[in-house]
């Protein structure tokens, strides 16, 4: 873009060094919102000086000079057009403004340029109700967002296609001290998204545990689900946030809360693959054996991984290796046979797993692993088999 604007003015300077034939009007402003664009202080005034329209527009995006300067951040292009009559406000197709590029580019210094120059706080685009406020949220800017609501940013403000506030895109954004800034200027941390997502729900994703404190504190509720069923403490096991999960258990979230899916703390827990996560959910009273809906327990799911570190931790805290799921009865052993899992086999085996129980489809442990071809572990739950058998003692 810069080569353009360079190459276009050179080539008329060339030509008409005296600059007696007039540069085409369309090339210069074409030429104005790309030299704005690379931050081209001295084509930009250039063009103006020759007659470019301060408020001529790219056709692609419907750019005007001044959002050019302002989406990539050049403060000092943006005051030269601004000083030479650049509307503060235009708009584009789709309503977006200078200030919302600004924001949305996080180019916090043209943004409070153009907020103390009297660009709308509360201007929003077409598709998405974006407004300076959520996307100065979505970035974590702190300094932007106090500027914006001084200058009387409305903090309630729901984006249309995410149906999330400034704070509820703050804390997924992992940002405490803008949560914290948002909440002491009135913000209410009970606002839910178009699927239920809230600035809880957020946080609890990422394990931020100031920003937890804080909307706790504030009163989100703890056990406030998303559409799918997920509750906060659902979403910090899931995603294997240990130190979120028992904050949220210490205020209160249920353990035994399941998602539509089925799945409980605990078998989220352990489908996170996170050990720390894990003991986080029992030591805050996640029963070990309490089967999700489907019936497996955290036990069965780690069999299923092929997780021996796993295994070795809930048989420790007094899981049962022989608890068959209802329905449809297969055991931790069957599991691990049929997914492969030789080492978790041969650990369940010792932990007293008994390989001739059967599925309510009559399979066992040897028919398990036989029917994915492993033909090896099949052969170590055989001589389980014969061990286990009076013959065999």
């Amino acid at each position: 873009m810069k080569r353009f604007a360079a190459a276009v003015f050179a080539a008329w300077f060339a030509a008409c060094p005296a600059l007696a034939q007039p540069a085409p009007v369309e090339a210069l402003n074409r030429a104005l919102v790309e030299a704005a664009r690379a931050g081209e202080l001295d084509l930009v005034r250039r063009a103006l000086d020759l007659g470019a329209d301060v408020e001529a527009r790219e056709p692609v995006q419907d750019n005007t000079a001044l959002m050019a300067a302002a989406r990539e951040g050049h403060a000092a292009v943006l005051d030269l057009l601004l000083a030479r009559g650049a509307r503060i406000d235009a708009t584009t197709r789709d309503g977006w403004t200078a200030l919302l590029y600004a924001a949305w580019a996080a180019n916090h210094v043209v943004a409070n340029i153009l907020v103390d120059r009297g660009a709308d706080p509360n201007a929003t685009d077409r598709d998405n109700a974006f407004s300076p406020l959520t996307l100065a949220a979505r970035r974590g800017s702190v300094a932007l967002a106090a500027r914006l609501l001084g200058k009387g940013a409305r903090i309630e403000h729901i984006e249309r296609r995410s149906g999330l506030d400034a704070l509820a895109l703050a804390a997924g954004a992992g940002s405490a001290e803008l949560v914290a800034e948002l909440l002491t200027r009135g913000a209410r941390p009970i606002v839910a998204g178009r699927d239920g997502e809230t600035a809880l729900t957020l946080a609890a994703r990422r394990g931020e545990t100031a920003t937890i404190d804080l909307l706790l504190q504030a009163g989100a509720d703890p056990n406030l689900a998303r559409a799918d069923g997920a509750t906060p403490a659902l979403i910090a096991a899931a995603a294997g946030r240990a130190a979120a999960l028992r904050r949220l258990a210490a205020a209160g979230a249920k353990l035994d809360a399941r998602a539509r899916d089925g799945a409980g703390v605990l078998g989220r827990a352990v489908r996170s693959l996170d050990a720390e996560t894990i003991r986080a959910a029992i030591e805050a009273g996640a029963q070990v054996d309490q089967p999700d809906r489907d019936g497996e327990t955290a036990l069965m799911t780690a069999a299923r991984l092929g997780e021996v570190s796993m295994i070795e931790l809930f048989l420790r805290l007094g899981a049962d290796p022989n608890r068959r799921a209802d329905p449809p009865g297969v055991t931790a052993l069957m599991l691990a046979a049929n997914n492969g899992h030789r080492d978790a086999v041969e650990r369940l085996l010792a932990a007293g797993a008994d390989p001739s129980l059967k599925a309510d489809d009559g399979w066992d442990a040897v028919k398990a692993a036989e029917d994915i071809g492993e033909d090896e572990i099949a052969a170590v739950l055989r001589t389980a088999l014969l061990r286990a058998s009076p013959r065999g003692r």
